[in-house]
């Protein structure tokens, strides 16, 4: 290793001590490669190796700053296309969460509106029944009243069947008895005749005697 090398690998050792230190206490779980912090330092280091080792000629200084440089790139696009997926994976899931809420809504909305379509057939339903039930209790009363008038009928009509035959038999009667009382009166006239006719004097005898 060239002095130039173990000057600069020392320097930065030893200027990143503070930042080793507060690694320790303030990287919250991250990789200590992966710290911003340190990748930071980590690129300041491969540029201060690349001005070394080109100044002082050593090759080898140069190439580790270069796979330093290198390193820090990887590292900076690991992290940058990480931060990418966790924004990428906090909107996919906030569109998730809209989507389950928005489904959830939909849902809800068409239960409701089930429940308002049962709730306006149970409805119907039943104004339909009291409707039917109102209209047969109509139909029962003039049936009844049909019953009811069509029996007074046919009473008026035996009613008045009953009166003309008491009618009909009183007249026959009545008929009975004048033809009876003026055969009697016939009778009672024939037989004075008869009498009056017996009880008479001939007065054709009476005659022949008196003209001998």
């Amino acid at each position: 290793m060239t002095i130039a090398a173990t000057l600069v690998k020392s320097g930065l050792a030893a200027a990143r001590l503070p930042l080793t230190v507060a690694e320790v206490t303030l990287r919250h779980g991250a990789q200590q490669e992966e710290w911003p912090p340190s990748i930071a330092f980590d690129a300041f280091g491969a540029t201060v190796k690349e001005v070394v080792g080109s100044i002082a000629r050593d090759h080898t200084l140069v190439d580790e700053g270069r796979l330093t440089r290198a390193k820090v790139h990887e590292l900076r696009r690991s992290t940058e296309l990480e931060t990418r997926a966790e924004v990428l994976q906090e909107h996919a899931d906030g569109r998730l969460t809209e989507r389950l809420e928005e489904d959830e809504a939909r849902r809800d909305a068409a239960a409701r509106r089930a429940e308002a379509r049962k709730r306006t057939a149970r409805q119907a339903k039943a104004e339909a029944k009291r409707e039917a039930d109102e209209r047969l209790d109509r139909e029962k009363q003039r049936a009844a009243k049909a019953d009811k008038a069509t029996k007074a009928a046919t009473e008026r009509r035996e009613r008045a069947v009953r009166a003309q035959h008491t009618a009909a038999e009183r007249n026959a009667i009545a008929d009975e008895r004048e033809a009876l009382a003026a055969k009697d009166t016939v009778g009672r006239i024939s037989d004075e005749l008869e009498t009056t006719r017996s009880d008479a004097p001939s007065s054709s005898s009476g005659g022949s005697g008196s003209r001998r």
